[in-house]
This record gives structure tokens, C-alpha cells and sequence, in this order.
């Protein structure tokens, strides 16, 4: 017969023989069933009609959780790089010129058993600005009034020669002593920081990795990725996009980009990335993810941290859970910045295209371009970031028949008279910023007779424009220059 269950945690109170009477007496225990391969011969045989039972099906993989009892170490985070995307044509609108991709580089998983975490914070305020609008606490009162109270005694002279003060001198302390008995009753010692977690709109993942076919020549690893809800959605999205994933290539061991499958996924449902490898897959392989379509306008800066767990994807194919007893988490690893591009664009950037206008006039369109490259101060309640403005106009001195073509078609042929050229400053108001530029427009038509010239339906106007960062330690750093941003001429 086949050895199918064992008998173990026998009560042992009772014996297994009762005498004198010498029958058998109950006693509790538990059955252990065995896995076993199946055996056609006992499934078959009429004896046993219910046990023991098919265990796979013909021909399936099986998986059998094996829970690795060894304590994570912090997984690296290695490097983050800002690139603008290819804004190539004649002209281009304003989301293509502005557009980046955020990749965020790892090393790989050491064991199957293990479930990395992947965080993509973005827009993180690190400005002098941001500190200082924090709302005080606990530490700042004490340090006010220590710098007050030290002053009194004299501090910074040797002990010896400091004073007690007086009681209407300890009079002028009863504001900063007051705050600090204000505070004091409000304050929570010892709170523990949120490691496992992301806030807000962060896009956040989990993934793990399997190598199919270990032994072969040609192993297979498989990516599993499972994009996180976000915890306060913007614009109706729920869920972060699917990145692009960068592997090294087994022949030039440069980078081979996976993309998702299934490619019809929908955001929030669980994808897979895989390739094949030659011979052994090393401990030591990075892993890149790339996040395209970024919005240098929207989207100022990124900033990944990963962590991992171990155990806890046991049963993830069979949708189940593993006993929290088994699972062990990693220590939290992020970069120390967040990353902020500087995309410097030559190419048309076509107005006209790329806002919807308030009116048929230079006003019309420049106000609304103004509110959508400002939208981060905007949205947000920040200062405006410095901005560096200047214009030229351009004309085809050809024929006069012509209608506006704008840049980037028969440029040899244009000619370009500048018009203003403004420091850097730092404006409030998308309307008025516009206002303000096409009133100098307007002056600078009139003294140049453009309105009476026979060549102004070819004429355009073309600005180059830098916007600083809004969001940075400082007001210095450049995060967009557009270069060619034109509209045609309104009369």
C-alpha cells in the first residue's frame, strides 16, 4: 500500500492500552497529509473512491512555497538620470517640447522569495521657501528661548563672569516661555517614521523575479509587476503607468528594453517582463525603470526609493497570503535629491497649437500658454519662478502673397528684427505677464511701421523663453528653455 497521511501530535494523557479490560481508549491527535506524485494505480483503484485525490493536473507546473528564513539586507539604489524625449519636426506643441523620462536604476533581487518595492515621488519642494512655510514645533520654541535666556546670562562669556538675571529682565522671557508651555502639551515624543509606504500622488509598485529553466543554457527571467493605487488621485488616475524596463543584453551587455505583457493591460492590472539570458543569471544585474511622457511643466523633479519584503509573494500566483511570521522587510534606501531635468529646445514650438485660446488675439493665445507653463506655482500656491523672456519678429521678404508658415520652414529665407529682450524677473499673473508683452509688441509695431509693411501676413513672432525652477533650493536653476515658441502676427 501506499503511505498517504502520518499520525502525529498524539495525545500522550491516556495509554495506548487500557487494562484490565484491554480495550483501546481514544485519543486525539492529527493527520498530516503527504504530498505525493500521483500514482494512477491507487487513484484508479475502487477501494479508495475519495483518497487520495488528484493533486496536479496533467502536464502543470507546480509551485510549492518555500519561505527562505534569512533576514533581507537594504537593496541599492544606484543611479537616476533626467532625459528630455526626442521633440523632433517642423514644429512641435508645448506638451512635446516639454516632455522628459525619469529612469531610476537598481540591482536585482537576489532570491526568488524576495518582493521589491519601487516609490516614484514627484515634485518634492526642497526650497528654502518650503522649510520655513513648515509649521513650528516643539524644537523651534525651545531654541528661542535658549538663545534669548543665554543672551540674558551671558553665554558666550566665561562662567565666572556670567550673571543671573534679573526678575524684570526674566519678565521680557514670559513670551518665549509661554510658547514653549504651548507647545509642549501638543507634543508627541518618539513617533515612528512611515518606512513601508508612499503619500499622496506618488506612483508606487511592487514586482518580483523568477529565472525559469535555471540549469539550461538559455534561462528565462520573468518580471512580475503590479502597479499600487494612489493614495490621493489626480485627475481621475488611479494608478501610476507601466514603466519600461531595461535589462543588460547577454551578447553586448548593453541595455535591451522590455515592455509589458499583455500590452492591452489596463492601468492597475499586473504585467509580466521577460527575456532570456546565456548561461547563469548574475547576483549582481541592475534593473532600469523608465517613466516616459513626463511634463517638465507639471512634473519638475522625481525622486525613487525602493524597499523590499521577503516571503510575502509565497502564494502570489494562487492569490493567497503568507503568515506574517515569514515575512521579513528590508530597511528603506532613496536618493538624496530629487532629480530635475533641463530640456533646452531648438525646435518650433507652435502656440497656436498647443492652447486653447481665449480669443483671436496675441493675448488670447499668450495667456493661456503663460497659465499652463506656470501651472505647478499655479496649482500649488508657490512663488512664480523667475522667468527670462525675449522676442524677435520674422517675416518672409519673398512675397508679400505669402501666408504665415512660421520657423523651421524656409528659415534661410526669413528675416528677424528683435523686438525686447527681458531680464530675468519673476511674474504673478499669466494675464498680466501677457498683457505686458504684447503692449510692448504693440509699441515696437507702431515705431517700426509693421502694420502698413507689405509683408506682414508673412510676419510672425517668435520668443525665447526660460523658465527657472519653482520648486529648487534656489531661484538659479533652469528647468525649460524654448528657444522657438512662435504665433503668427494679429493685426
Amino acid at each position: 500500500y501506499q503511505i498517504t497521511y502520518v499520525e502525529h501530535n498524539i495525545q500522550t494523557s491516556k495509554p495506548a492500552w487500557a487494562p484490565p479490560s484491554g480495550d483501546y481508549e481514544y485519543r486525539s491527535s492529527s493527520w498530516l497529509k503527504l504530498i505525493l506524485p500521483d500514482n494512477t494505480r491507487i487513484l484508479n483503484d475502487s477501494r479508495l473512491p475519495n483518497d487520495p485525490t488528484p493533486l496536479f493536473a496533467a502536464g502543470a507546473d507546480t509551485n510549492v512555497p518555500v519561505p527562505l528564513r534569512e533576514f533581507p539586507i537594504t537593496p541599492a539604489v544606484l543611479r537616476q538620470f533626467g532625459t528630455p524625449e526626442t521633440a523632433a519636426g517642423e514644429s512641435v506643441t508645448l506638451d512635446k517640447a516639454a516632455a522628459w523620462e525619469y529612469e531610476y536604476q537598481i540591482e536585482r533581487p537576489r532570491a526568488a522569495q524576495d518582493r521589491i518595492y519601487l516609490q516614484i515621488a514627484f515634485n518634492k519642494n526642497q526650497s528654502m521657501r518650503a522649510l520655513l512655510a513648515e509649521e513650528e514645533t516643539l524644537l523651534h520654541a525651545l531654541c528661542r528661548f535658549d538663545l534669548r535666556y543665554s543672551r540674558l546670562v551671558g553665554a558666550d562669556k566665561p562662567v565666572a563672569d556670567q550673571t543671573q538675571p534679573t526678575p524684570a529682565q526674566l519678565l521680557g522671557l514670559v513670551d518665549a516661555i509661554e510658547d514653549v508651555a504651548a507647545k509642549w502639551g501638543s507634543w508627541t515624543p518618539n513617533v515612528p517614521l512611515q518606512l513601508y509606504d508612499w503619500q499622496k500622488d506618488d506612483w508606487a509598485y511592487y514586482l518580483s523575479e523568477t529565472v525559469g529553466y535555471p540549469n539550461s543554457d538559455a534561462p528565462v527571467v520573468t518580471i512580475r509587476l503590479k502597479p499600487l493605487a494612489i493614495k490621493e488621485p489626480i485627475g481621475g488616475r488611479l494608478f501610476g503607468d507601466f514603466p519600461e524596463v531595461r535589462v543588460p543584453d547577454p551578447q553586448t551587455n548593453g541595455p535591451q528594453e522590455l515592455t509589458h505583457y499583455p500590452t492591452s493591460a489596463a492601468l492597475g492590472d499586473p504585467v509580466t517582463y521577460s527575456f532570456s539570458w546565456s548561461g547563469v543569471v548574475p547576483d549582481n544585474q541592475t534593473r532600469s525603470f523608465v517613466f516616459s511622457n513626463l511634463n517638465v511643466l507639471r512634473t519638475e523633479n522625481a525622486r525613487g526609493r525602493m524597499w523590499l519584503t521577503r516571503n510575502e509573494n509565497l502564494g502570489e500566483l494562487e492569490g493567497r497570503t503568507t503568515n506574517e511570521r515569514f515575512v521579513y522587510r528590508s530597511g528603506a534606501s532613496e536618493f538624496t535629491d530629487p532629480l530635475q531635468p533641463y530640456i533646452d529646445r531648438t525646435v518650433p514650438v507652435d502656440i497656436a497649437a498647443s492652447v486653447t485660446k481665449t480669443s483671436d488675439s496675441l493675448v488670447g493665445y499668450l495667456t493661456p500658454m503663460f497659465n499652463e507653463i506656470f501651472k505647478i506655482a499655479i496649482d500649488n500656491g508657490y512663488p512664480w519662478p523667475l522667468t527670462k523672456v525675449g522676442c524677435r519678429y520674422g517675416h518672409d521678404p519673398r512675397n508679400a502673397a505669402f501666408p504665415v508658415l512660421g520657423p523651421g520652414v524656409d528659415d534661410q529665407f526669413f528675416v528677424y528684427l528683435p523686438v525686447m529682450d527681458h531680464v530675468p524677473f519673476q511674474p504673478s499673473s499669466a494675464s498680466a505677464f501677457a498683457n505686458d508683452v504684447a503692449a510692448v509688441i504693440r509699441t515696437w509695431e507702431t515705431a517700426m511701421q509693421i502694420p502698413s509693411s507689405p509683408t506682414k501676413r508673412t510676419g510672425f513672432y517668435e520668443f525665447d523663453l526660460s523658465v527657472f525652477s519653482t520648486l529648487s533650493n534656489s531661484m538659479g536653476t533652469p528647468v525649460l528653455r524654448l528657444r522657438r515658441m512662435w504665433i503668427k502676427r494679429f493685426d
